[in-house]
């Protein structure tokens, strides 16, 4: 199973997912385990800067996102 993470718009765009950092998936619910005793998570997704979208990534509070679990490790899917 693995952690879906929608975004409030504190940092990515509001109502996106992110992702792992280090690679294009979700977390595990593993790795969501041990972010959780953290209270951050660092993570990948898509902020917009001047009016351009990018893919940034950043270390946020876990009162950031929207969480969900969830069968596929792939982001938008």
């Amino acid at each position: 199973m693995y952690v879906k993470l929608i975004s409030d718009g504190t940092w990515f765009v509001k109502g996106s997912e992110v992702w792992h950092y280090d690679k294009f998936e979700r977390i595990s619910e593993k790795d969501w385990a041990e972010w959780c005793k953290a209270g951050i998570i660092n993570c990948r997704g898509i902020r917009v800067d001047d009016g351009i979208e990018l893919i940034d990534g950043e270390t946020c509070i876990l009162d950031e996102f929207k969480v969900e679990i969830v069968e596929n490790k792939t982001p938008y899917a």
